[in-house]
Order: C-alpha cells, then structure tokens, then sequence
C-alpha cells in the first residue's frame, strides 16, 4: 500500500538552485527505505518536502492519497501531526524542558489520554537507552543523546511515516546499530520509514537503498524515474 506518492516533484530556491530535479516515486508501508549521497545533492530539501515542511515549486506529493498542495496550512500541520513523525538533523529540543517532558510534547495536541503520556514517553527513552537521562535538559545532554531524545519524540505518537535525516549522525557504531534495529521493526509492523544516511551499514537493514544525485532519485540497481 502507498504510503507517499511523488509526481514530477522539482524544487528549486532563489536564485536558480536546484534542490529536488523532477522526482517521481511511490514509497510503501512495511518498508524501510535507505537514501545515500553526497553533501548538496538534495536528500534533505527532498525529506522536507515529504514531510511536508517545504512547498515543492512544481509536481505533487501525496500522504495516503491526499494531494498536499489542496491542503490549507491548518490541515497540513493536522497531517502532519497526525500522520508522520520527523527527525532533523538540528534537534530542535526544547531547552527549558527535560527529556520526558520533549517527548510528551507531541502528544499534547494529539490524542493520548493524558494518563498515559508519561508512560509512553518512559517508554521511548528507554527504547533508545535513555532511561537514564529522562530528567536531563538538553543542555545537560550530548549531542548524540539529545539525537536520541529526538528520535523518541517522533516516534511518540506512533506515526505511519517516519522520515528521518542523518538520524544516526553523532552516535556510535553501537547506538547507530540499535537506531536503525529500532526503526526496523516499526517497517515491519507496517510503518513507511524513510532515512537518510552517510552510514554505509543502513544498506544492511533497509528493505530499498536509493541514490541522490543533483536532485535525482535512483534506486540502487535500477533507475527509477526522475526525469529527462
């Protein structure tokens, strides 16, 4: 089932640079998808505009059917709230709040009872082997930690899509390998998981490895269309 459709998606800024270069593909639940590439080649203006953070200047993209463009801001940001949880390679914690309470934050626009929240968010921590560091503010946090942090915040609505940039930046080997285990089985169970990454071993865990290159999107073994 399609998760994230893209037609002829081009984005290009200001003075003429090319971000996203006609980029057609289908993304589905239950698969966890790799994006490779060089600095500058597109991969984060490409999993903004999935995300639903950036306006393509041309082409479409659509969650579940639903064509963004036809979407006032207030239900774009309900979409989003509601159906994808988003990694950035800034974190974007809150520095007045502790671990637990970035990661309730999500939940107190959505639906969670509120009885359940802390609860959920213990748990996500310590998930990402945080259970230790839940009281800590960010500042207190390394940068690795503060990543992790994020990653149990985007997960903590239980979205359909998650889209993840360089989520496993400044971990380890160890804790990379435990991200990309984790991400892995919410593909199985059905999620659409989307991440870009330097680390080669993502090849190891997603289900379909693409290439960017100049704003073109390339499956790896085989080109999948992204214009002239």
């Amino acid at each position: 089932m399609t998760a994230i459709s893209v037609k002829d998606a081009y984005l290009e800024y200001a003075g003429g640079t090319v971000a996203v270069d006609h980029v057609s593909y289908e993304l589905e639940f239950g698969k966890m998808y790799g994006i490779m590439g060089e600095s500058g080649a597109g991969k984060t203006s490409f999993i903004h505009a999935l995300a639903t953070l950036l306006p393509l200047s041309s082409g479409e993209i659509f969650i579940e059917n639903t064509r963004i463009s036809q979407l006032d801001p207030v239900h774009v940001a309900r979409l989003r709230r509601d159906m994808i949880g988003i990694v950035l390679q800034s974190h974007y914690l809150s520095p007045k709040l502790t671990a637990i309470e970035n990661v309730v934050l999500p939940m107190l626009a959505g639906n969670t009872k509120r009885i359940d929240r802390p609860q959920r968010a213990e748990e996500l921590l310590s998930l990402v082997g945080l259970s230790e560091r839940m009281k800590s503010f960010p500042e207190e946090m390394s940068g690795g930690e503060q990543q992790r942090a994020c990653i149990a915040r985007a997960l903590v609505n239980d979205p359909r899509i998650i889209l993840a940039d360089e989520p496993t930046g400044n971990l380890d080997n160890n804790n990379q390998q435990k991200v990309f285990r984790i991400l892995k089985k919410f593909a199985e169970k059905g999620r659409c998981v989307v991440i870009i990454s330097h680390a080669k071993e993502i090849a190891n865990y997603a289900d379909v490895m693409l290439t960017m290159q100049h704003g073109r999107l390339k499956e790896v073994g085989m080109n999948v269309e992204t214009g002239s």
